[in-house]
């Protein structure tokens, strides 16, 4: 059952799936600071009868997070991975944020990308994304429910192009996001490496991402992920994982995870079982 609500001038549906670990808000049309997209926000059963804080887990491809609306022929399934660690008692309660593409392409590319010009596209808006979801929509969702704002409690979460994003935002407004989820990331949309393994120095989301991670109070933590059958992420993740080790100071099983699966291949039945690591490993139940 439907039921409308207004939530400070926005118009959502609260609706439940046969699940016990909880419902959702979905906005059809979210409007905030110029931009209109649906968003869909996942709420613990009895997040309604008490005080506790929650921390939130912002999900790009936001209609694949629970239904099947992509590419592929399956989803995150994200709350049904909630309910079983939940229920298994492997992990704390958290919010999840679906956000939905308006423009996939251009929003998970930066605007210097010499991928978004091969498909076509005069610069991507990568910046635009990072700033709408840490200066737009973090501050809606702080104000309007009750979650832990800290940034060592909010993630960005996402895979392919998706993965990307989850590395570029953490690093460029860490002050929101101290964890990025970036699964089977396409880095070869955004770095060059040599025959060596050596990024180019003349990569332009390169040297973005160091002049954020250079400048921060507090690095954002990583988890990477890939599949052995998804080539050629399987030869760029662990190239990105080395250089944030040597070049951004960063340690394994302190700020920096990884997994790799051997077997996985690229689409969301892989996400939806990395997705369950990456919950035990940032959001254990204590």
């Amino acid at each position: 059952m439907n039921v409308k609500l207004s939530i400070d001038g926005q118009t959502a549906w609260c609706h439940r799936k046969s699940l016990e670990y909880g419902y959702f808000h979905t906005y059809d049309a979210l409007s905030l600071g110029g931009d209109t997209r649906k968003i869909q926000v996942f709420l613990p059963s009895e997040y309604e009868n008490t005080n506790h804080k929650y921390p939130v887990i912002y999900m790009n491809d936001g209609h694949t997070i629970f239904h099947c609306g992509g590419l592929s022929a399956w989803a995150w399934d994200a709350d049904a991975t909630l309910e079983e660690l939940s229920r298994k008692g492997e992990i704390e309660k958290v919010i999840i944020v679906a956000v939905y593409p308006v423009d996939r392409n251009r929003e998970f590319l930066p605007k210097k990308s010499f991928f978004a010009k091969n498909m076509g596209l005069q610069e991507g808006m990568l910046d635009v994304y990072g700033n709408y979801l840490a200066n737009v929509l973090k501050p809606f969702i702080d104000k309007n429910y009750s979650v832990d704002t800290s940034a060592s409690r909010t993630a960005i979460v996402g895979s392919s192009f998706g993965g990307v994003v989850s590395l570029y935002i953490p690093a460029s407004h860490p002050d929101k996001f101290g964890i990025g989820g970036i699964m089977s990331p396409s880095f070869t949309s955004v770095i060059i490496f040599d025959e060596d393994g050596i990024p180019e120095e003349n990569t332009d989301f390169l040297k973005e991402v160091e002049e954020y991670l250079s400048k921060a109070k507090n690095k954002p933590s990583y988890w990477i992920d890939w599949g052995g059958q998804e080539e050629p992420i399987a030869q760029t993740a662990p190239l990105v994982v080395k250089l944030l080790e040597t070049r951004y100071g960063y340690k394994i099983g302190k700020d920096l995870h990884y997994f790799y699966d051997e077997i996985a291949t690229h689409d969301e039945r892989a996400w939806k079982y990395r997705f369950g690591l990456f919950l035990k490993a940032f959001y254990p139940k204590k």
